[in-house]
């Protein structure tokens, strides 16, 4: 049966796009947003942004931490998230870094809007376990909901959602500053929100749909740490949206997939094994 972390109570108390993370001691953290909608933030009935722990796997959550203060509004110091109106997690999967320099450092990325309908992606992260966040420099301009992974030579990466070519910038002093902006030519689709993995040392996942419409999630496979996206196989070859992904510990792959948005939405979970996604490689796309 489903555990509840948090239960909304009416009309702007409703919470929702959570992004997870387990820590390094075991404890789960889960970031998520609450209140009005994105484009229905107001100072009277603000959109605001929580941190929630659990220490025994999910089944039992303490108190939310509002952050939204740090965020965004009147209290920050950067002059552009000062005046912007509301924010939201990249939900899916956060990331706990693994190598020396930031080791145990949690990531969230957040999406923050303007008055103006404009979205912009920054990183979120904590030092401490959950305790306290920070939010980084501007990471993209004009993004959506996106997704952090590490890289095998210490740099970040972001995938951020994009209408048409996806978008990506990188971090190299562990999400606190965004570089080297741009797009992936070989990863051409719908505004969507997907998920991307490293699976081990020579392969990183990234679920999204291959097409410009929502519809056709499939696994793009990079063999160059996401330089290039060359082999691409479906696993829901009509409508879908959103998407999820983790590596389990039997080595095979889970897929938590949005179908038939516009609908009777239904949520569907898969399974499959890296060899049965490599089948037909060489193949191309």
């Amino acid at each position: 049966e489903p555990i509840t972390v948090i239960e909304g109570q009416g009309r702007y108390k409703g919470y929702g796009d959570p992004v997870i993370a387990q820590a390094e001691d075991g404890t789960v953290i889960c970031g998520f947003s609450g209140g009005a909608g994105l484009w229905w933030s107001t100072e009277e009935t603000p959109m605001c942004n929580y941190i929630i722990k659990s220490t025994d796997g999910g089944q039992t959550w303490g108190e939310p931490l509002n952050i939204t203060d740090i965020v965004r509004g009147k209290t920050v110091k950067d002059t552009l998230r000062k005046k912007l109106t509301s924010a939201f997690f990249g939900s899916g999967n956060g990331v706990v870094l693994k190598q020396e320099a930031y080791k145990g450092r949690i990531l969230f990325v957040l999406a923050l809007a303007s008055s103006s309908y404009r979205l912009y992606n920054y990183a979120c992260y904590s030092d401490d376990g959950g305790d306290s966040w920070t939010v980084s420099e501007l990471a993209y301009d004009g993004g959506d909901e996106a997704k952090i992974i590490e890289l095998k030579d210490g740099r970040l990466l972001m995938s951020v959602r994009q209408s048409g070519l996806r978008g990506y910038s990188y971090s190299e002093d562990g999400g606190q500053t965004w570089k080297d902006n741009g797009r992936w030519a070989d990863m051409n689709t719908n505004a969507c929100d997907g998920d991307i993995i490293r699976y081990d040392d020579g392969l990183i996942l990234h679920s999204l749909t291959n097409s410009l419409k929502r519809e056709n999630v499939s696994i793009f496979c990079s063999f160059d740490e996401a330089q290039t996206w060359p082999y691409v196989k479906t696993i829901c070859p009509y409508q879908s949206v959103y998407s999820s992904i983790t590596k389990l510990p039997d080595g095979t792959i889970g897929a938590f997939i949005e179908e038939n948005p516009e609908g009777a939405c239904e949520l569907w979970y898969m399974n499959f094994s890296k060899e049965w996604l490599m089948a037909g490689q060489a193949c191309g796309r």
